[in-house]
């Protein structure tokens, strides 16, 4: 009796969709990019030394250690080796040295050591456990191997699950791309247009804090100051609109990411697009949005002075110290271009990068729910059929010997 109902129990088959989990320190660790920057000159390779000369001194910065070559000694026999060869004594009076004992890893309190698969958290879908091996197939009347039959498939499903994954993201990502060269070209074009309407607002400020000022004694103004510089500090509470909204290696590049953790990971990748699509990309148009609003401050500032300011000093003064107060954060994040350009780079970089992850856990997931299904319908096919699967194993195990054969040997 034959049958192919499944492989090995403990076959896990495929290194791509194996338990190691995504990303961690062993992946390379993206930072904020700096290809606005100008490269360092490369440095012409130094001529080879003549025959008798020696080469010159390194340069100083760092230099891989090198083993000292040993210098060819023709009147010294060479060091001793095998049977007879005595060692050097070593410091606790033995011959050889002590060899320290590797140092184990701690394991934290309260939690999984980092080596456990469980570590940083568990998911729906647990790993699926190596199961001992038998030292024969399952089942074991088997006569054909198709251990790799369930593997192929299982990894066909995985990759189906990753192809998936990207196909759904597809077109946001195409549209993240479009959108950053977009927003490169319109940044600078904002920038450069907001510049000498930002120098004018600045010397109308100046102009209005003199002229209200001077509508209230030293003690209000005084007063005014310090209840302004109160309601800024609160303020410094709420300061979550300065500089990159993307946090350094992306907020997730840092880490290692197995099956169980993949809307945590999930997550962390939103977060990354939503400061490229809601911020970022809408950058431009907000900068010019914000130099119309102060504009519009300065000019009824201007206007209800004109009236009689004596009526409302208090109001007018502290009207003239919100403007300048806006007109500092005019620039939003970015001190400069450059600065915009970069965070709009980590975002698409993040995005293509966690998308990328995400895809291979889903296949990993994929390939995992796979070879649990196999490995269920095979015990279920065992319990249903141990009797004739034990007979057909009986007959691997003790063939019957040929009656003829043993009246000739009577």
């Amino acid at each position: 009796m034959t049958t192919s109902h499944g492989g090995d129990q403990g076959s896990q088959g495929s290194s791509r969709y194996g338990p190691s989990p995504v990303g961690g320190l062993g992946e390379a660790l993206r930072t904020r990019p700096q290809q606005y920057q100008p490269a360092p000159p490369t440095p012409e390779p130094s001529p080879a030394p003549e025959y008798g000369e020696h080469p010159p001194p390194p340069e100083p910065g760092y230099q891989p250690e090198q083993p000292p070559e040993p210098a060819y000694q023709p009147d010294q026999p060479p060091p001793p080796t095998g049977y007879g060869s005595e060692p050097e004594p070593g410091e606790n009076g033995g011959y050889a040295p002590e060899t320290p004992e590797p140092e184990e890893p701690e394991t934290p309190e309260g939690g999984y050591g980092p080596e456990d698969p469980q570590y940083g958290g568990g998911g729906e879908t647990p790993e699926p456990p190596e199961q001992p091996p038998t030292g024969h197939p399952c089942p074991p009347s088997m006569t054909c191997d198709t251990r790799g039959i369930d593997d192929l498939q299982c990894e066909a499903s995985g990759v189906k699950a990753e192809s998936d994954a990207l196909a759904a993201v597809a077109e946001a990502l195409a549209k993240r791309r479009t959108d950053f060269e977009t927003a490169r070209s319109a940044y600078t074009q904002s920038r450069d247009a907001a510049s000498q309407a930002v120098k004018d607002l600045n010397r109308r400020v100046d102009d209005l804090l003199d002229d209200t000022r001077c509508l209230l004694n030293k003690d209000d103004v005084a007063c005014i100051d310090e209840a302004f510089g109160q309601v800024l500090d609160c303020l410094e509470d709420c300061d979550d609109e300065a500089g990159c909204c993307i946090d350094e290696g992306c907020g997730f590049e840092g880490e290692t990411w197995s099956v169980g953790q993949i809307e945590d990971l999930r997550a962390q990748v939103v977060k990354v697009e939503k400061c490229f699509d809601e911020v970022l990309v809408k950058e431009p148009a907000n900068l010019t949005d914000r130099v119309t609003k102060v504009t519009g401050l300065v000019d009824k500032l201007a206007e209800d002075l004109k009236a009689d300011p004596r009526e409302d000093a208090n109001r007018l003064y502290a009207r003239a110290k919100h403007a300048r107060w806006v007109l500092d954060a005019i620039w939003g994040r970015f001190a400069d271009v450059n600065e915009f350009q970069n965070c709009l780079c980590c975002g698409l970089t993040c995005s293509l990068r966690g998308r990328q992850w995400l895809a291979l856990l889903e296949g990993k997931k994929a390939y995992q729910e796979c070879q649990e299904k196999s490995r269920l319908r095979r015990c279920t096919w065992l319990r249903e059929n141990v009797v004739d699967e034990t007979l057909a194993t009986q007959i691997l195990l003790c063939p019957p010997r040929d009656p003829c054969a043993a009246e000739s040997s009577d």
